[in-house]
């Protein structure tokens, strides 16, 4: 029941006011057929739409079924609409871009009604009216009659309490108004049919009852009716009207599908900001690729190394220097503070850590290694005869180890090289060219440089080379020249593969002297080694490999490389000698000086007694004095027995001939420095000092004070000054020669990098340049200059006879014994043991263990007039050494130096004989060569053992940069830990200059890219605003659309989701336009970026995610876009909207 209660409805137009509908109050049966007559502007379509729920009453009341709808709100009368009122309207209002069948299904859709269900009704309501086989025609298609009954079932199809006709028949002819009003005649039947109309003839033929209005007043109504006065009776709760956004995308494309060619263009236009994002993030992404990948292989070449001692960078770049006033210089403390940064780790507890909890570090990395810093040991074996391979004792000749070689430019002078323990770390990097990689600890592999080179060391190693090609050029850079350079030569790879090699622990080269007491190295005793070979692990090469085109820089050094379980073998085995037995059971003793750690004493441990035997007598008749020159010591002669405790047999052997790597000396020369002269001097003076006061020809304190007085006094200043200044010049030149060689080497360099292809390419380039001609005559100029200084060092005679001259007059002043008692003492001093233990304690200090070694072998083959010329200039020079030392202590007695002893070479060199064979004579040298200042773990590591807990380095290998950071993370956990337990030794310090530079790099390309995207935005917010006046105009082109759907109960966020709709569905258009035409590009950016970077391995690439998300970013900026014109659809009028035309 439908009751109106003195409504009043009031057009407002500037000043004017319009009334309506005048204080209008009627009441409507359930079920009957009404007529609204009245003459245009009489409120006739107002009392309707009124009555519909479109148009809101002024004042008054409207009843529906006992309820007031005062408190109506928007969504109580869009319920009402769509569930209770069924409209009719003069000019039909279908929808044109829908089928007659989607018209109908429109109101059912919003009601919120399941497909099928809703279809099957629209179906039936069409056949209702006489359309059944028109369904899927469209409103265009229809005559107006046609069009009119598609109205009417849309009207029905949803069961309406109250049909609503505006002007039904108002548009069409006699007959087929007929047709519709019988069908309106139909419907009243059931239901409640109000229809409005100009044709009294049709409403008196078919109306139950005729309401006539005129001046917004009812003036005659034919049949009342009076509603029984009861209470207020609640409605039936009703579902509320909701269009599904299905609905609205819906309407907006069959929409936008009308307009074809415009959506397009709207669409293109925006895809233009998509297009050039799409193909900036498509470049950025195949650069990020890159980037990754060269970080992946970076972090495999340079991956995170944690060493024992480690030094904190950071602290010599930071900035603790004040601030300099004007005219001072603030000190800077840059190695002060490098120093003090340094820190010892304590690896073997970080890998505790590690091992007791793998999770948190497990998943973010590839591998992670323990490492000992051991070399091995390497023989290989040509024509019976066993050669070393590695460490190469040639270029130990030349002071060249690893890092020395690194740091002239000549790469690593190790050939063979532990693999990583995780295959899939280096394989991906590498091609086989022959053969395959290692399976097992007795294959190695050959690993080839970029474009197949392999260097001439390794070849050397693998026996391709002559070494006595090695060896020649090696002697002609000790004497400052150069070899005629060959050709580089091309080898089958296949020559390479089924060579074979040893390892051996170092320790299985040495063996106990008793004699001695000293583990002697026996690297070049084939015997010894062709028994201890059997040991070994025997290898051999079973393929070659070569870094791939796209590989930057290989992680794998370049030569032969074995699985790291050689290592741990080798390590294993180590501990089973003797040699490494006795020093674990003696950690605080060196066993190759017998001293504790800390305390040098080489020559303790050589014991010169067992390597010779001195013939007395022989010796006796070898040495005379010259009694003239003694003063009263006429007729004295060398007592035998005493000549052999004074001359040392250490001190034979210090002054044997010395060998370089070039060839044998024919004369050595006994040249002590300055500094252990004066020794040397001091020495012998307090022990004579004592030597007098014992025998009381002088009292011990005036002559030590005599001594001393003179040491420091002008007259011996004076005399020795020429000498001094001589050699601080020499060291000056010296210096300088050295710092202008290595700025000439600096500046060349750079020259050099700047003409090449690739000037990044540091170590490739580096290495090229040190072996050019340029550099080579640079350091040959470098080693002439330096080499007339190398004898500057010595005491020239007029040096001496200066000293000796200034101290006679000084010992005439202090009124000391006379020559000739000083003299018959000192006869009888300088036989004394400790005289001649002295002497010979300072000869050995100056012998190179290492070249005294190569020249026992070449006295043991020399002949017997070498051995005399030897034993010459030996003697010769001892003389005048003893002769230069007497001078200085003793004053007149020594002022002729040359005439004070007479010698025999050839009786002298009949008097010695050595005990030891050539074998173990090199063996007691390699080991004193070997007995340098070391520490109980340099000692092992010497030997190749080292504990589990003796690590060198753990070396990280992150899968790639984002999870180096979960390993970051994982450090900084323990380290806080560490602090926490109050245990700062524990803290893990290490430097990251690879990561931090790839990381700065990745974070410039991605600013490069996010400044171009900022900048192809630009075009993206104009898209947004073009589509928001197309979506403007297009609700100005819907309008009557907007009346239709808020006439049947759609509410006002319908409407703008309809509009919303097409926003969404003209920014999708738009992304999937320029994600296919920035895909369509890429090819031909990627060609166009490959020429210019010359980095065949970039390519353009837009990812799928990137991909739909540049859609959702052009839908979302064209649904903010359409915001506005959406909004302002769903305020619109829906009574203006009606009578807007299309």
């Amino acid at each position: 029941m439908l009751e109106i209660k003195a409504i009043e409805k009031v057009y407002h137009t500037g000043s004017l006011d319009q009334v309506a509908l005048n204080k209008v109050s009627i009441a409507f049966r359930d079920s009957e057929f009404v007529a609204i007559l009245g003459p245009s502007g009489s409120g006739k379509t107002t009392l309707l739409n009124v009555i519909g729920g479109l148009d809101r009453y002024d004042d008054g009341d409207l009843v529906i079924n006992g309820v007031s709808t005062k408190e109506y709100k928007d969504r109580d009368w869009d319920t009402y609409r769509n569930h209770t009122i069924g409209f009719v309207f003069q000019s039909y209002n279908l929808i044109a871009h829908q089928s007659i069948l989607s018209n109908v299904e429109l109101a059912l859709t919003i009601s919120g009604m399941s497909r099928d269900k809703r279809t099957e009704k629209a179906k039936a309501a069409l056949e209702r009216v006489g359309l059944g086989d028109h369904i899927h025609k469209k409103p265009s298609e229809l005559s107006g009659g046609q069009m009119q009954r598609v109205a009417i079932a849309r009207a029905l199809v949803n069961d309406p309490d109250i049909v609503l006709a505006d002007e039904p028949t108002g548009a069409l002819d006699s007959e087929t108004s007929v047709q519709i009003m019988d069908i309106l005649k139909e419907i009243a039947q059931d239901r409640l049919v109000v229809m409005v109309t100009h044709n009294p003839e049709l409403a008196h033929q078919y109306a139950e009852r005729i309401v006539t209005i005129k001046d917004g007043e009812i003036i005659s109504d034919t049949n009342p009716y009076q509603p029984p006065k009861h209470a207020q009776v609640a409605d039936m709760p009703k579902k509320k009207a909701s269009m599904s956004f299905l609905t609205a995308l819906s309407l907006s494309f069959n929409n936008l599908w009308t307009k074809k060619a415009r959506t397009f263009l709207v669409s293109f236009a925006g895809s233009i900001g998509i297009i050039g994002i799409a193909l900036i993030m498509a470049l950025s992404s195949g650069v990020n690729a890159y980037i990754e990948g060269l970080e992946e292989k970076t972090l495999a070449q340079y991956p995170m190394t944690i060493s024992k001692t480690s030094m904190d960078l950071s602290a010599m770049m930071g900035n603790n220097t004040p601030q300099a006033k004007k005219g001072q210089a603030a000190e800077s403390q840059t190695i002060s503070s490098m120093l003090n940064g340094s820190s010892t780790n304590d690896l073997a507890h970080f890998r505790d850590y590690l091992e007791s909890n793998p999770q948190n570090i497990k998943k973010a990395v590839n591998d992670i290694e323990y490492s000992y810093d051991l070399t091995p040991t390497v023989f290989r074996q040509k024509k019976g005869k066993i050669i070393q391979v590695q460490p190469n004792n040639a270029l130990s000749q030349l002071g060249i180890g690893s890092s020395m070689s690194s740091m002239m430019g000549l790469g690593d002078t190790q050939i063979f090289h532990a693999l990583p323990g995780n295959k899939a770390i280096y394989q991906d990097q590498y091609k086989i060219k022959e053969g395959k990689w290692p399976t097992n600890k007795n294959e190695v592999i050959v690993v080839l440089g970029r474009k197949n080179t392999i260097s001439d060391l390794t070849l050397y190693g693998m026996g391709l080379r002559n070494p006595e090609t090695l060896e020649a050029q090696i002697k002609a850079f000790q004497k400052g020249k150069t070899t005629k350079k060959s050709k580089p030569k091309t080898y089958e790879l296949k020559s390479f593969l089924n060579r074979s090699f040893t390892f051996l622990p170092p320790a299985a080269l040495y063996t106990y002297n008793s004699k001695q007491k000293t583990w002697n190295d026996h690297s070049t005793d084939q015997k010894l080694l062709a028994k201890q070979i059997k040991k070994g692990i025997h290898v051999k090469i079973v393929g070659v490999a070569s870094p791939k085109d796209q590989t930057e820089n290989g992680m794998l050094s370049s030569g032969i490389s074995y699985l790291p379980e050689i290592d741990t073998t080798l390590r294993e085995q180590a501990k089973t000698y003797d040699v490494v037995k006795t020093q674990l059971k003696h950690p605080k003793i060196n066993i190759f000086t017998n001293e504790s750690f800390g305390k040098s004493n080489v020559k303790k441990a050589f014991d010169p007694s067992h390597m010779f035997t001195i013939d007395a007598k022989k010796v006796s008749s070898a040495f005379q004095v010259n009694k003239n020159a003694a003063g009263n010591l006429s007729n004295m002669k060398i007592d035998p027995r005493t000549l052999q405790s004074s001359i040392n047999p250490q001190a034979f052997a210090s002054l044997m001939p010395k060998l370089d790597v070039t060839s044998l000396l024919s004369s050595v020369k006994f040249n002590l420095p300055e500094k252990q002269t004066q020794q040397l001097l001091t020495t012998i003076v307090q022990g004579y000092g004592d030597y007098l006061t014992s025998h009381h020809i002088l009292d011990e304190k005036k002559l030590q004070q005599t001594m001393t007085d003179f040491l420091t006094s002008d007259e011996f200043k004076k005399a020795m000054a020429n000498s001094t200044t001589s050699n601080t010049k020499s060291l000056q030149e010296t210096r300088n020669v050295l710092s202008k060689t290595m700025q000439d080497i600096a500046k060349g360099y750079l020259a050099y990098a700047q003409k090449q292809a690739h000037p990044e390419n540091f170590e490739e380039n580096f290495n090229h340049y040190m072996n050019s001609p340029e550099v080579n005559t640079l350091v040959t100029s470098s080693v002439n200059q330096l080499t007339p200084n190398a004898s500057q060092n010595q005491l020239d005679d007029k040096t001496i006879q200066a000293v000796s001259q200034a101290f006679r007059h000084y010992l005439k002043k202090a009124n000391l014994p006379t020559s000739k008692q000083l003299g018959e003492a000192f006869t009888a001093y300088v036989r004394t043991p400790k005289v001649s233990s002295a002497i010979s304690k300072v000869a050995m200090s100056a012998i190179n263990t290492k070249d005294l070694e190569k020249a026992m072998q070449k006295q043991m083959q020399a002949s017997s007039s070498g051995m005399q010329k030897a034993m010459t200039t030996m003697m010769a020079s001892l003389t005048k050494g003893i002769a230069a030392q007497i001078q200085k202590s003793m004053g007149a007695l020594m002022s002729n130096p040359s005439s004070l002893m007479s010698f025999d070479p050839t009786a002298f060199a009949k008097a010695i004989k050595m005990n030891l064979s050539e074998q173990d004579l090199k063996a007691l040298m390699n080991s004193l060569m070997n007995s340098s200042d070391t520490t109980y773990e340099d000692n092992l590591k010497s030997l190749g053992y080292a504990s589990k807990d003796q690590l060198s380095t753990i070396t990280v290998y992150p899968k790639d940069f984002s999870r180096k950071k979960k390993v970051e993370k994982v450090l900084a956990s323990y380290n806080k830990e560490m602090k926490a337990q109050k245990l700062k030794k524990r803290v893990i310090t290490y430097n990251d200059t690879m990561g931090l530079m790839l990381k700065n790099f990745t974070s410039m390309v991605n600013t490069i890219s996010y400044v171009l995207v900022a900048l192809v935005s630009i075009s993206l917010v104009v898209s947004s605003i073009m589509i928001g006046v197309i979506t403007y105009i297009s609700v100005l082109e819907r309008r009557k659309e907007i009346g239709i759907l808020r006439a049947i109960g759609a509410s006002k966020r319908n409407v703008a989701q309809v509009f919303n709709a097409e926003t969404i569905i003209t920014g999708a258009l738009s992304g999937v336009i320029g994600i296919a035409i920035a895909t369509a590009l890429m090819p031909v950016m990627t060609k166009i970026v490959q020429t210019v970077s010359k980095r065949p391995d970039i390519v353009t690439t837009l990812p799928i995610p990137y991909a739909f998300g540049l859609i959702v970013i052009s839908i979302v900026l064209t649904l903010i876009g359409g915001i506005i014109p959406s909004r302002r659809a769903s305020r619109s009028d829906p009574v203006s909207a009606l009578r807007s035309s299309d």
